[in-house]
């Protein structure tokens, strides 16, 4: 999906989930909360894996769709396998 899509994707999943008017706004103190009821992160993990698998080389930047932000976030989430490699 392209990044200009990002917003009006986001807006149409709450509005279906909240079952009323939401607006995007960037750094809405909402947004976090909004995610943590309504999404699923270990999903979003399967489909960021996946997204990568589709390439084989190591010019990140150039990959579109694609985020190693997952690798962070499970790092966050077991610290000890951080630690203990």
């Amino acid at each position: 999906m392209p990044r200009e899509d990002y917003q009006s994707f986001l807006e149409r999943e709450i509005r279906k989930a909240f079952k009323k008017e939401y607006i995007y706004k960037k750094n809405d103190i909402n947004t976090y909360s909004i995610l943590k009821e309504y999404g699923d992160q270990k999903q979003a993990i399967v489909w960021a894996k996946s997204l990568k698998e589709l390439f084989t080389d190591g010019k990140h930047a150039d990959h579109n769709p694609c985020t190693l932000v997952y690798l962070l976030i499970e790092e966050l989430f077991n610290p000890e396998k951080v630690i203990n490699s």
